[in-house]
């Protein structure tokens, strides 16, 4: 909708590109799928709980790329890192695809054990934190950064397993690979808080709160108006002389 609470009509929108078109017909098709689902087995939730996971740890995406951005990630899996040969070495079965698309990405998050990640520059987590916590089935194994995760409510044992070294991670995750039930209720836990703090509708929320806070701390047009009254300026401009040359100023609200 408009500002004005209007809505567009259909001709003044742009076309979309192709490939969202595409994509949006996809995910109709797969929602189509799911909805036919949940009419003969009463939800989707349980179509993930009948699938047998294949791995016991994985991530897409790249190890070397975005060094600076992803530190821990470099850090642990990339350059001469050999941490894959000693993972399979232990028995681990890997899940490393690279880069997914969306449906893709989900189906290998559901069929994974532990879900590897790690924050960003900054005090940051990205959204696959939040992707992996909301699938019900893989456990978020990520850095100890809790200036990132403590004002996001995640706890560690509750909600994910973190580690500060290599070492601890391998020894997390070949814990929580021994210790089905422990991993199934972070699993769960934290999926509630997802669905409880972290979904769209949560972030637009609080942006819309935001940006009503930042408005109503702004000085009103009237109030600039009456004040530049006071000055006998013009509540835009004035000008000032000296000589042949003139300045001018501007108020900024």
């Amino acid at each position: 909708r408009y500002a004005d609470d209007s809505e567009p009509q259909l001709d003044q929108l742009p076309t979309p590109p192709s490939w969202f078109i595409k994509q949006t017909r996809t995910m109709r098709a797969e929602l189509a799928r799911l909805r036919a689902y949940r009419n003969s087995h009463g939800g989707v939730r349980p179509l993930a709980s009948l699938m047998p996971y294949r791995y016991d740890i994985g991530f897409s995406g790249s190890w070397s790329k975005l060094q600076a951005r992803y530190p821990y990630r470099y850090a642990i899996w990339g350059g001469k890192s050999n941490i894959s040969t000693r993972l399979r070495a232990l028995g681990v079965r890997l899940n490393l695809p690279g880069f997914l698309i969306t449906e893709d990405y989900i189906r290998s998050v559901a069929l994974t054990k532990v879900w590897f990640g790690t924050s960003e520059e900054g005090d940051h987590v990205s959204t696959r934190y939040f992707e992996v916590m909301a699938s019900g089935r893989a456990l978020l194994l990520c850095d100890r950064n809790l200036n990132a995760l403590t004002p996001l409510g995640i706890e560690e044992g509750q909600h994910v397993a973190l580690f500060n070294s290599t070492s601890e991670m391998i020894s997390k995750l070949l814990y929580y690979m021994s210790h089905e039930e422990e991993r199934e209720a972070i699993v769960r836990r934290a999926r509630a808080l997802v669905l409880k703090r972290h979904l769209w509708q949560h972030r637009s929320t609080e942006l819309e709160t935001s940006i009503r806070s930042a408005l109503s701390r702004r000085t009103p047009a009237a109030e600039l108006m009456r004040a530049g009254a006071r000055m006998h300026l013009h509540p835009h401009q004035s000008h000032t002389h000296s000589g042949d040359r003139s300045e001018s100023l501007v108020l900024h609200p």
